[in-house]
Parts: structure tokens; sequence; C-alpha cells
């Protein structure tokens, strides 16, 4: 994701946060942090992005801000709910 979005010339902002990881384990790392509009049918939300340099082989979870927008996503079932 990082990559798609340098490429695309986005701003980054490099921080240091405090994160809880999902096994209850907290860490504190250096990320980039930039917002994109992210776009599904007629509906656009502002999503901030935080990018994990050092991760290997992890998968992405939508953070808060998107999914208080009210919109459900089924990869699985490519489909999407409001």
């Amino acid at each position: 994701m990082y990559q798609v979005f340098k490429g695309k010339g986005l701003i980054f902002q490099e921080t240091t946060l405090a994160m809880s990881l999902a096994d209850g384990q907290q860490t504190t790392g250096e990320t980039f942090a930039t917002q994109v509009m992210v776009k599904i049918e007629e509906r656009s939300v502002l999503t901030r992005f935080i990018i994990l340099p050092k991760a290997k082989g992890n998968r992405t979870l939508l953070g808060t801000d998107f999914l208080s927008s009210g919109l459900i996503l089924d990869v699985k079932n490519a489909c999407w709910y409001i």
C-alpha cells in the first residue's frame, strides 16, 4: 500500500506511535501516515492510513474512522452494505 500511495505522490508524516496489538501486547513504533479519500459508489470517506514500515507479512485492518462512516465491506463476497 505504501508503494502505491508513494507512486501517486501522496505526502506522508513520519511519527512514532504507541499501539495496542490484537493480542493485547503494547508497542511503540515508527509509522508513516497520510489521508486519502476512499470512494465506494456514491459515498466518499476521508480515511487516515497508517503505514508500519517494519511490518512484514501482515494484513490490513480498517480503522474506526472508516468503519464509523456506516459502510460494511464484505470482501469475501465482493459487496458492501450501508
